[in-house]
């Protein structure tokens, strides 16, 4: 049932390897076939009547060979025997080793495509759902999960082989004792179902609990690399070391149980079949009507193929085992692949090409889960082509969601975002995203050098274009005071770098990008007051080209913008140039006025 299941489920996976899988079980056939010849011509060997032998094999045009190159006395036979004994071992093992090299490459390109399956479909998700997933979970998918399917599959498809070798080993065995090999099937049948029985079930309970507790260290870890300046500077590392070294007691507890489960059951299952082989033996002697001195020796053979049994069905029946064990993973990944399409964002076939006109919120509301209130309702904002506007108001009033909105993180749930009149939702999202150069408060910086940080999303750029952004950022004195100037290399999203060095090395990066729409988010907000205005002044600059939004708390560098949005409670409350809102608006001439004295405590 389980195996069915799998089967059903992987086809989706393995069928583009449909033709090197035939290949390869093509290999592992004729490996087998080679197998079984080099044990099957022990036989001759031993009977006293070899022709007749080689004749129950089925081996007929070795007698046609004897007669050809006139083998006659029983030296040059045995040798003959010998020789064809390794030809066909070093067959066996050369088919073995190319069909192993299959099966290693397929393994490879599923853990790929299944990691690249489980990356496509987080990046699809909406971002409400995807909120409510924890990053150990999705590490865990990504990293152990997929890779154990992956080792799975080689590992069914290397027992392919040894299903041939049961069958043609167990057809040589018939040609010496049908009784005696039905026997030896029954043992080992029985013996199989009973370990797979016992083990099975534990350590599929085991394997859960193994990845319940590595997807909790994985999340533990991943939050423990991103505070660890925080959690250094509270002063409390000890607490957060000794709740690492919980999960990570918890995870090897866990594992050593799962990895105990799979060693055990190989011993006892080849302690097994030493003791039905004894057994057998035993029985030989009520079942063989022959004399001793003819029955014993055809046992030779009969036990030496029992024991190269012992391994194919050994594997056989540890794969069953590892099944059991590997279905939770197995599961996981599906779960999360299939699911419901309702979780993914909505999003259109159309490549956006140029941004004409304006771009209209008209009506929208948005709520980041059904349990809150609308962060959003009955939003109307307009953003005409090559305008500045400004979004201002009380932290939580709604101005980064409207962000969030015009990038396409989070779809809405009622009205329209239009540009130039149609839906962004009928456009690929990347085609629009790609418009949108983006600076938030916290920005990225990746683990490579200067330059490529700054050309990572226009790597076309060219030097010159490359310093004009970072002068226009006020960063390029401070990059060519660095150890190689842009190849300097950044660690740990640039650990040492002041907070305003951040803003400015995003802001360099995002005035390289060719965009149609820059999205400023507090993007100067550790940025001081004289170098926030001169960036700002640049800015102004660049209104020709470019369609600018602004997220603002300190309204002095905002002055100049055409027009302010004041937002809170998820609305626009008022809006309007500076001049006008310094006038009329209650808000903003406070916020002002509250500004001002900040920034000039002596003036009155």
């Amino acid at each position: 049932m389980k195996l069915k299941f799998i089967i059903k489920k992987s086809y989706s996976i393995l069928k583009e390897y449909r033709f090197q899988l035939a290949f390869s079980l093509f290999l592992s056939l004729l490996s087998a076939i080679s197998g079984g010849l080099s044990i099957g011509l022990l036989l001759p060997i031993i009977d006293n009547n070899p022709e007749y032998v080689i004749e129950q094999l089925g081996l007929n045009f070795l007698n046609d060979l004897f007669d050809r190159v006139n083998i006659s006395n029983e030296l040059e036979q045995v040798r003959f025997f010998a020789l064809l004994i390794i030809l066909m071992t070093v067959i066996e093992t050369i088919l073995g080793i190319f069909s192993s090299f299959i099966s290693i490459n397929i393994s490879a390109e599923v853990i790929v495509k299944l990691q690249n399956r489980l990356v496509n479909k987080f990046y699809s998700l909406n971002q409400k759902y995807r909120n409510n997933i924890d990053n150990g979970y999705i590490f865990s998918l990504i990293s152990e999960n997929s890779r154990q399917i992956g080792n799975l599959f080689s590992q069914v498809m290397a027992s392919t082989k040894n299903i041939f070798k049961v069958v043609i080993y167990g057809y040589v065995l018939i040609k010496v004792s049908l009784i005696m090999t039905i026997s030896a099937f029954l043992f080992l049948v029985v013996f199989s179902v009973l370990i797979k029985a016992f083990f099975g079930n534990k350590l599929k309970k085991q394997s859960e609990l193994t990845l319940k507790s590595i997807e909790e260290l994985n999340g533990s870890l991943i939050e423990n690399l991103r505070n660890s300046k925080f959690i250094k500077g509270s002063g409390r590392k000890g607490e957060f070391q000794s709740r690492l070294e919980v999960l990570i007691n918890n995870y090897k507890i866990n594992f050593v149980k799962r990895n105990k489960i799979g060693a055990v059951s190989s011993p006892i299952f080849n302690t097994l079949n030493a003791v039905s082989i004894a057994i057998l033996l035993i029985l030989g002697t009520y079942f063989i009507d022959l004399p001793l001195d003819e029955w014993l020796p055809l046992m030779v053979p009969f036990i030496i193929i029992i024991f190269r049994l012992v391994g194919p069905i050994n594997s056989l029946n540890s794969i069953r085992v590892k099944i059991e064990g590997v279905i939770p993973d197995l599961l996981r990944v599906l779960n999360f692949l299939e699911s419901s399409q309702e979780k993914e964002q909505e999003e259109g076939e159309d490549e956006f090409i140029k941004f004409n006109k304006e771009i209209n919120f008209e009506n929208i509301h948005f709520q980041y889960s059904e349990d809150r209130e609308f962060n959003l309702e009955n939003l109307n904002l307009i953003i005409p082509k090559n305008n500045t506007i400004a979004l201002v108001g009380p932290s939580g009033g709604g101005k980064s969601t409207i962000i969030e909105l015009l990038m396409r993180i989070y779809d809405y749930e009622k009205g329209n975002l239009l540009v130039d009149g149609v839906d962004l939702k009928n456009y690929n999202n990347s085609s629009w995203q790609k418009k949108i150069a983006y600076v938030s408060q916290d920005p990225i910086i990746f683990n490579a050098s200067v330059r490529d940080n700054l050309m990572w999303f226009n790597p076309d750029a060219t030097e010159k274009e490359m310093i004009d952004a970072t002068k226009n950022a006020q960063i390029y004195e401070f990059i060519s005071d660095l150890d190689n100037s842009f190849d300097f290399i950044f660690r740990d999203n640039g650990s040492g770098l002041s907070g305003g060095q951040k803003q400015r090395i995003a802001i360099a990066r995002a005035l390289l990008v060719k965009s149609e729409i820059l999205v400023f988010d507090e993007a100067t907000s550790q940025i001081d007051i004289e170098s926030e205005s001169e960036i700002y002044q640049i800015l102004d600059k660049l209104k020709q080209t470019l369609t600018i939004v602004i997220v603002a708390h300190r309204l002095n560098a905002i002055k100049n913008v055409d027009n302010i949005y004041i937002v809170n409670h998820g609305k626009i409350i008022e809006k309007g140039p500076h001049e006008e809102l310094i006038k009329f608006s209650n808000f903003y001439s406070d916020s002002l006025n509250k500004l001002n004295k900040k920034n000039h405590p002596n003036k009155k």
